[in-house]
């Protein structure tokens, strides 16, 4: 599992990521199910989420939800996350902490 931190804002997914799944957490998080570029799934959990903003809109029969870009940028003590979809709309939240953790593929 990998602790974003302003040096490692490099080694996090950003462009051509596909979103497969959105998860509630009890601890107001957020985990996002990715498959990324190479193919290799993993999971992004955001913990303490605030000013959260989805406006998407994927049309009928529109494929993979795959993002444009995704930004993570310092906020106070926590990160400010923009997930771009481009035409479709964008993900926008703050969060406290940021991990992301690979899935084997068993």
């Amino acid at each position: 599992m990998h602790l974003l931190t302003k040096e490692k804002t490099s080694e996090f997914p950003r462009s051509e990521v596909e979103l497969s799944g959105i998860e509630w957490l009890p601890d107001c998080g957020m985990r996002f199910t990715l498959v990324l570029g190479d193919s290799r799934p993993a999971r992004l959990t955001c913990t303490w989420i605030n000013q959260l903003r989805m406006n998407l809109d994927f049309g009928k029969n529109s494929g993979k939800a795959m993002t444009w870009d995704i930004n993570y940028v310092p906020q106070g003590k926590g990160w400010g996350i923009r997930m771009d979809f481009a035409h479709a709309g964008a993900i926008e939240f703050g969060c406290e902490e940021v991990r992301l953790e690979y899935i084997s593929n068993r």
